[in-house]
């Protein structure tokens, strides 16, 4: 490793004289071609031996486990160096192509010779990319030239590459990913391509700002003038002709089509593996785009007739009316007991829903009332009237004022015994056990029992306002974030505090410290298991439920 350092720093310094001495002849008024092109050839011959002796020590380094701040100190010394090369044989270049040139003779070659001189001219300034797509294609036409000279070394064009890129940018970030080496540098050309050159999205970039510009001329009161107007369009368009000519008309459709969905429509869109689907022979983005919406259009009708059958139960108004179930007052006891069933307490104990007797008046549906019946969307006042005519019912009342539905009482029914009478109790709430389990909340200020809800489709955790003023729980800063929310709704920027919070279990055992986002209310009321048989059951078989209604919680 020694023995590698010392060559290269021999290097370094002929390096440095060598540079010293190209300026000094550069500032001369009359300086000698031949001596700067042995110059640059010995400069070109030290960055192949430099970039070499730098890629041995960086192996060596690794080798060794040096530490950051020591790879950190080495690459910036790499890079002072290479700076210097780059610069130097860059300015031999320019001032040899300049000379060579050819020069137009009206005299003759005497006159020709006499007429050559040589022009200092300005040093041309490489243009910085900080990764807009839009600023792509002037980038890269004016670095491309430098990409493109098969004389220049790869280390030089690599140091060139760092050169023209802004610091702390996206496109600097790509390069950061790469090591600094020659077999590196074919990769972060292509990583940048595809990352901001893509020829495809580049297309779609220019098509929609000329959608923009039409959008802009007819919605805006001030009229654009005819040379400015004349002068974007033939710049979008020439970017265009840049990227190829469109050979599928589809490719000008398809983002004017997909600027013109809602923003949750395109988020859903972008998700969907039908935007990712490998194209077939005859297909196109734009036949993938169709069908997804045409699949959101079932998928919206369905979630209404979902959501329409949720609301199946009817309510009945009026004293001296009761609810009785489906099957005349049958419990889910006996419905288990007349199937043969073994009478034993499940989760579809737990649960139970009334249908509405009468049934509707338009599909003869019982699974939804009237008023949400999907089918009368289509139907006109007249229409519905007739339907109501036909069954002999009658319009323009409410139902508690109807007196041609008066019906006999039925007598109540049968008493059951008290486990079934709990079950039919329970199940007329309609309640959903949700995972939920009592844990102890610990903070400087004091601790308390409190409810968890374990919730899979939740990315993050959340603690209530109440509970961290009981516990004082440690702040941990905050957090400007957005919620995402089922079916693709976006919430608006909101901040978020987060909060340090040691959660027990009740006997103790466990303890775990999370960071936890406040919330004035993690959610609304949680049914809790009631008493019954299935307590003791589970008990018995080591198995012991902690969200009882006879536990105390905050």
């Amino acid at each position: 490793m020694d023995k590698i350092k010392k060559q290269r720093t021999t290097k370094r310094s002929a390096t440095t004289r060598i540079v010293g001495e190209v300026e000094t002849e550069l500032a001369k008024e009359e300086y000698d071609e031949t001596y700067l092109r042995v110059k640059l050839q010995k400069l070109n011959s030290l960055s192949e031996e430099l970039s070499e002796l730098n890629q041995k020590v960086r192996d060596g380094m690794l080798d060794a486990n040096s530490t950051q701040d020591e790879l950190d100190e080495e690459e910036k010394a790499i890079e002072e160096y290479e700076a210097k090369l780059a610069t130097a044989i860059m300015e031999i270049k320019e001032v040899l192509s300049t000379n060579s040139s050819p020069v137009s003779s009206v005299a003759g070659s005497a006159a020709s010779a006499e007429g050559r001189s040589s022009y200092k001219l300005p040093k041309i300034e490489l243009s910085k990319f900080g990764g807009d797509v839009k600023e792509w294609l002037g980038w890269w036409a004016q670095f491309n030239g430098i990409h493109s000279d098969e004389n220049m070394p790869i280390n030089v064009k690599f140091q060139y590459l760092v050169q023209a890129i802004i610091p702390e940018s996206k496109a600097q970030a790509v390069i950061k990913m790469y090591p600094r080496s020659d077999d590196n540098y074919p990769l972060v050309i292509a990583a940048l391509k595809k990352r901001f050159g893509n020829e495809k999205i580049l297309r779609q970039l220019y098509i929609r700002e000329l959608l923009g510009m039409v959008l802009k001329a007819r919605d805006s009161d001030k009229k654009m003038g005819l040379s400015m107007l004349h002068d974007q369009l033939k710049g979008k368009l020439k970017a265009l002709e840049s990227l190829g000519k469109l050979t599928d008309p589809n490719e000008l459709l398809y983002p004017l089509v997909e600027s013109c969905l809602p923003n949750e429509v395109l988020i859903a869109w972008q998700r969907s593996p039908l935007k990712d689907k490998k194209l077939e022979q005859g297909e196109s983005e734009l036949d993938n785009l169709m069908t997804f919406l045409e699949r959101e259009v079932e998928d919206e009708e369905e979630r209404c007739l979902a959501k329409n059958g949720l609301d199946q139960t009817a309510k009945k108004k009026g004293s001296g009316q009761k609810d009785r179930s489906k099957d005349k007052g049958e419990s889910v006891h006996e419905s288990f007991k007349n199937m043969g069933l073994e009478d034993t307490p499940t989760s579809a104990g737990l649960t139970a829903s009334t249908a509405n007797k009468n049934g509707c008046t338009f599909c003869d549906k019982t699974n939804h009332p009237s008023q949400d019946c999907f089918k009368t969307r289509n139907l006109s006042l007249e229409q519905k009237e007739e339907k109501i005519k036909e069954k002999s019912l009658l319009p323009n009342h409410h139902l508690l004022m109807c007196r041609g539905g008066e019906k006999k009482e039925t007598p109540p029914p049968e008493e059951l015994n008290l486990s079934v009478i709990r079950y039919n109790n329970f199940a007329k709430s309609q309640d959903v056990l949700l995972k939920v389990v009592v844990v102890r909340a610990v903070g400087p200020s004091g601790s308390c029992r409190v409810r968890m809800l374990i919730d899979e489709g939740s990315q993050v955790s959340y603690i209530g306002s109440r509970t961290v003023n009981i516990t004082g729980s440690k702040s941990k800063g905050t957090e400007h974030v957005k919620n995402i929310l089922l079916g693709g709704y976006v919430t608006e920027l909101h901040e978020e505090s987060l909060r340090e919070v040691i959660v027990k279990n009740m006997l103790g055992t466990i303890e775990k410290t999370w960071i936890l986002r406040e919330k004035p209310i993690v959610c609304t009321s949680l049914p809790r298991i009631p008493k019954g048989p299935w307590v003791d059951q589970l008990k018995a078989k080591g198995i012991t439920l902690s969200d009882l209604d006879t536990v105390n919680v905050v």
